[in-house]
């Protein structure tokens, strides 16, 4: 792999590729490396070194609106991959200020199959996926579902990504190796895709990029797919202002950068008496989904929750107390659990909400960097209140003492920015993830949900990831079906005399 970090001479084959991907994230990743295996010539273009895609990047962003988003820090993947719930797809509260899904759940089930299978999902039996392969748990984690499903709550382990090395599911570590060892697969990094450029019928037909120290190179495919992320994705939409689109591609009704929308987590923490528990407390993760719609009779949006024990470490150090006091609650711990309770809660979508171009700040090449526009509305403020007393609640039930609730934090999973849908209207992507008004012109990732949801996000960008390439190697042999066909030659056929209109008398 490391012959092909910073590929920039790939920028001179004569003859363009096949499919060019922007972004080398998990959406960038699955899209491109299923590509390859259908023997299509792909570039797979990223800003950062092959070291800086295995921890999260900080934002390079403007935020303006709610403090606590902007202090909000990146948080790593940590491989949780759930389906979204069937629910999930149909009619919701929410529908009224966003477009809904364009397709359903059995749309997109086939994917989630062959999703779970590329990222080496195991799990325990559940009822989105009865048939997922069962993975190791360990004995203070069946202890933990056992004892919570006694006081009244249904839980169930988290599915996760098997990774293949390491601790965690990184994409650059278990995808991209794959993609560079085929011989269609071209993988450049450290450059940065700054336009997009158009021809006068609106079809894409080059992506400029610029290294490091400035030197700019043009790449050229018959395909394009934008998977940089929800802020990136319209930034460069936005910075792609031709004589045809004057306020960015796909922006003809300024769609592209509204919707913006995070996941807020509301924790809540609670220590057990002695007598309440008796195994050695350790990190462990579970959650259910039988609240998810626990609040959409009164118009609000889904809710999921998480409970996991925390290990001594974790406690001592979420106290913030001194040494001498985290020394005092590493020895306690051992001897109780400590119990947090974090529920995921979907924001509402609101056009206020969004990604636009800064005027302020600039990148290192010149151009705006991202503005994010963000704020709470009003049903959001209600429903997490609601979530808050409810966590109080279940805490009661569980016998916890010291309870405490922390600040508003964020999954760190934006979506929202670049809509799917029927409506060119409402939308910026049809259901083929193809911006409206350009042919050749994909987007993939998290910025197409057309809601948050409550769940991890994860799963389904693969899964959409994944429908994207059935549809591209489809459109790709299709093309080379239709150039194979021979042309039939014209034809000659004989002229015939033509009749004349008026009858001519005989002459006498």
């Amino acid at each position: 792999m490391k012959s092909h970090v910073s590929n920039f001479d790939a920028f001179d084959a004569v003859e363009p590729f096949d499919v060019c991907v922007i972004g080398a994230g998990l959406a960038g990743c699955t899209v491109a490396l299923r590509l390859v295996r259908a023997g299509l010539r792909v570039l797979l273009i990223d800003s950062a070194s092959l070291r800086e895609l295995e921890s999260p990047r900080p934002r390079r962003c403007e935020i303006n609106g709610d403090t606590r988003y902007a202090s909000a820090r990146r948080k790593p993947w940590d491989g949780a991959c759930e389906r979204l719930e069937r629910g999930d797809f149909r009619a919701h509260p929410y529908d009224d200020r966003s477009n809904p899904w364009p397709i359903g759940y059995a749309d997109l089930e086939p994917h989630y199959r062959a999703a779970e299978r590329l990222l080496r999902v195991r799990g325990p039996f559940s009822r989105p996926n009865p048939c997922l392969p069962e993975r190791k748990r360990r004995r203070g984690e069946r202890k933990l579902e056992a004892w919570i499903r006694e006081r009244g709550m249904d839980v169930r382990s988290v599915a996760l990504a098997t990774p293949g090395t390491g601790r965690r599911f990184l994409p650059v570590r278990e995808l991209l190796p794959e993609f560079v060892a085929t011989r269609t697969g071209t993988l450049v990094t450290s450059v940065t895709a700054t336009r997009l450029r158009t021809d006068d019928n609106g079809r894409v037909i080059g992506a400029l990029c610029r290294a490091p120290d400035g030197t700019a190179k043009t790449a050229r495919a018959l395909s394009y797919v934008i998977a940089a992320g929800a802020i990136e994705t319209p930034r460069l939409l936005l910075l792609s202002r031709t004589r045809r689109s004057p306020l960015g591609l796909g922006n003809e009704r300024d769609r592209v950068g509204r919707g913006f929308a995070d996941q807020a987590v509301v924790d809540a923490y609670g220590s057990l008496l002695p007598s309440a528990v008796c195994w050695p407390a350790r990190s462990m993760l579970v959650h259910t989904d039988e609240f998810h719609r626990l609040f959409r009779r009164d118009g609000l949006g889904s809710i999921h929750p998480f409970l996991r024990s925390l290990d001594p470490l974790e406690h001592a150090r979420r106290l913030g107390k001194g040494l001498p006091g985290r020394l005092s609650a590493v020895l306690t711990g051992w001897r109780r659990l400590s119990l947090a309770a974090s529920c995921r809660v979907e924001i509402a979508p609101s056009d206020t909400n969004r990604i636009s171009l800064s005027r302020a700040s600039k990148d290192e090449f010149g151009d705006p960097i991202a503005r994010i526009d963000f704020d709470f509305s009003h049903e959001d403020l209600r429903l997490i209140a609601k979530v808050r007393a409810w966590l109080e609640r279940w805490l009661d039930r569980f016998g916890a003492i010291e309870k405490s609730q922390g600040e508003i934090d964020w999954a760190d999973t934006p979506t929202g920015t670049c809509r799917m849908g029927v409506d060119a209207r409402t939308s910026v992507c049809d259901a083929s993830l193809r911006v409206h008004t350009t042919p050749n012109l994909y987007v993939c990732g998290g910025a197409v949900l057309p809601r948050v949801g409550a769940l991890p996000i994860e799963l389904t960008v693969a899964a959409l990831a994944d429908r994207l390439a059935d549809h591209l190697v489809a459109r790709a042999r299709w093309c080379a079906r239709s150039s194979a066909r021979p042309q039939r030659a014209a034809e000659a056929h004989p002229v015939a005399t033509p009749i004349p209109l008026v009858r001519r008398r005989p002459q006498s």
